[in-house]
C-alpha cells in the first residue's frame, strides 16, 4: 500500500469518528486557560522589566499590541545589518499587527 492509500484510509476512519462534545468543550477550555495564563505571565515579566528601567505607562504591558511597543522601548537601540534602527518599539508593534492580520 502506498502513502496515498494510507492517507485515504486514515481520512475515512477520521471521517467516521465523532468526538464527544464534552471533550471538545474541555479541550477548548484548557486551551483558553493556558493562553490567558501565558499572556498574564508575559505581562508581569514585561511590567517588571519596564518598572526596573523606570518607564512610565506600565499598564501597556497588559494591552495586546501595545505590549510590543513597550517591549521595544525596554530593548532600547537595535542595529540591523549595521544600521541603527530608531523607534524599535513602534516597528515591533506595527510588525505584530501585520503578522496578526
Amino acid at each position: 500500500m502506498n502513502l496515498y492509500g494510507l492517507l485515504s484510509v486514515a481520512t475515512d476512519i477520521a471521517g467516521t469518528m465523532q468526538l464527544d462534545p464534552r471533550f471538545e468543550f474541555y479541550s477548548n477550555l484548557v486551551s483558553i486557560v493556558i493562553s490567558l495564563a501565558l499572556f498574564v505571565l508575559k505581562g508581569v515579566a514585561l511590567y517588571t522589566m519596564a518598572k526596573r528601567r523606570s518607564f512610565d505607562k506600565l499598564w501597556m504591558a497588559f494591552v495586546p499590541f501595545l505590549n510590543y511597543y513597550l517591549l521595544g522601548k525596554v530593548l532600547g537601540k537595535a542595529i540591523i545589518w549595521g544600521q541603527p534602527i530608531k523607534n524599535v518599539g513602534l516597528w515591533v508593534a506595527i510588525l505584530s499587527v501585520v503578522q496578526f492580520v
